[in-house]
């Protein structure tokens, strides 16, 4: 037989017996997997076989329903009921497959399902609120008038109070755990960006040191190539300073010369005037030859000199300089060995390739430098993406927590809803006794005023003791009330 259950209300109308609450036990069993009270664990669920003179008996519960995304649920569940002995019998689920319909018409997926939460899901309903609200049977349907621990149990159960505070315990401890792990990636965010700006300032210093060995180089080439104009200068200065050196030897050869011809002026002359006035007149062209001769080489000495002196003072300057140089270039090594060890430490620190150590600081995009760099950019976006990540993460938890608070709030609302009922209702009851009493007093005050009436002095105390053992067993009822009362409100304040 086929059902459709309509919106929002369906009535099932029938005789006893015709099968109205094993529809309920059906759709029950179909949606939460829970057999009916009493039912001897499934066996007298399904027919007996015995009655038709048959090993076994099968059943079928097809159930069908509309998702709120437009998805069309199938859930088709098969029992057996099958004779083991003469007094013994076993039920079991045969099956249970669920096929799903996409809202255009199309099969999605047909799979055999064993768990019996999959359809309570699928409902968007809990597996407690089907059993003991929706479905409910009716030999159970008095649950809420039972003891108080059973009461909170299957509230627990439908109010899922115990998930609720599970959940809230782990996303507390997942917010705790996300908050540390995000302080321990700032901390490392934060070394990491100190050593990033180390890295640059390093890199920095290596670009003006390499700046400035350049430019020492290139004064360097300059001041050697002063130093050899210089030497050349030098060379021609010693010539000719060796060629004045010759001509001083000259003159005073000449004078030696001249002295021995002054003497020989002296003696006696023998040649002809003639020929004495053309030797005069040569000697007179020698003695001036030779005293321009003397001028200018005393002028080239004057400015041998002066070229000799500035020579060696710039030879002087030189010389400082290539000190100043050398000094230079020391320290530039220095900070090469400085520089090295350095590089040798990062490497090992970062697990990098110490190969081509050597060739860093003559060329900026060697491999080391290319490892650091892309290392350090590595670990900083890996940083930033484990940020976004756990940032994500804590607020998927404070939304989870907004929501938490707000069903906590409902359920404190409802909870006082039930404390202001059951206050009421205590009032009520005691309105109710006070004035109930009140009857029995003017009741037993009318009856003792006819026994007066009567003169019935042995009856009138016989009532009397009998309303004293009336009062006396009214107030020990009610002792008995309030402290029941007093039990169930502190179990209700424990709830």
């Amino acid at each position: 037989q086929t059902i459709e259950f309509g919106c929002p209300l369906t009535l099932i109308l029938g005789k006893n017996g015709s099968g109205k609450t094993t529809i309920i036990e059906c759709l029950r069993m179909s949606t939460s997997g829970a057999l009916p009270p009493n039912a001897s664990s499934g066996q007298s669920f399904v027919h007996d076989p015995r009655a038709s003179n048959r090993t076994k008996t099968s059943s079928l519960i097809r159930m069908m329903f509309t998702r709120l995304n437009g998805e069309q649920v199938t859930v088709k569940q098969t029992f057996e009921l099958a004779n083991k002995s003469e007094h013994k019998q076993q039920f079991r689920k045969v099956s249970c497959e669920i096929g799903i319909k996409s809202a255009k018409g199309e099969v999605d997926s047909k799979r055999k399902c064993a768990d019996d939460s999959i359809v309570p899901m699928m409902m968007g309903v809990t597996k407690a609120l089907l059993q003991h609200v929706i479905f409910c049977h009716q030999e159970e349907s008095n649950w809420i008038l039972g003891d108080s621990r059973s009461i909170k149990e299957k509230f627990d159960a439908i109010f899922s109070s115990t998930k609720y505070a599970k959940a809230l315990e782990s996303i507390r401890k997942t917010q705790q755990e996300t908050k540390t792990e995000l302080k321990e990636m700032q901390e490392r965010v934060s070394k990491l960006r100190v050593i990033r700006d180390h890295a640059r300032q390093r890199r920095d210093e290596l670009q003006s040191y390499q700046q400035k060995s350049e430019e020492s180089r290139k004064q360097i080439a300059v001041h050697q190539e002063r130093c050899d104009s210089a030497e050349a200068r030098l060379n021609e200065v010693n010539l000719s300073i060796e060629k004045l050196r010759d001509l001083q030897a000259r003159l005073e050869t000449l004078e030696t010369c001249r002295a021995e011809a002054e003497q020989d002026v002296q003696l006696e002359f023998e040649e002809d005037v003639e020929t004495l006035e053309e030797l005069m007149k040569d000697l007179k062209g020698k003695d001036q030859r030779c005293q321009k001769s003397l001028e200018n080489l005393e002028k080239e000495e004057e400015d041998l000199l002066n070229k000799a002196k500035a020579c060696k003072e710039s030879i002087s300057q030189l010389n400082r300089e290539r000190d100043n140089v050398k000094r230079d270039q020391q320290i530039l090594e220095s900070k090469k060995d400085d520089r090295l060890k350095y590089c040798t430490e990062i490497a090992e620190e970062y697990g990098l390739s110490q190969d081509k150590i050597a060739e860093v600081g003559n060329n900026l995009e060697s491999p080391f430098y290319l490892k650091f760099g892309k290392s350090i950019e590595e670990q900083h976006a890996q940083s930033q993406k484990e940020l976004e990540k756990h940032n994500s993460i804590l607020l998927e938890c404070h939304e989870k927590i907004s929501q938490i608070e707000y069903k906590a709030k409902e359920t404190s609302k409802r909870q006082n809803e039930r404390r202001d009922q059951i206050k009421a209702a205590e009032i009520e009851l005691t309105v109710l006794r006070r004035n109930q009493s009140e009857k029995d007093f003017k009741k037993f005050q009318q009856e003792l005023d006819e026994i007066k009436k009567q003169g019935g002095q042995e009856r009138y105390t016989t009532r009397i003791d009998e309303f004293r053992r009336e009062k006396e067993s009214i107030k020990r009822k009610k002792e008995d009330v309030e402290e029941e009362l007093k039990k169930r409100s502190s179990e209700r304040d424990e709830y």
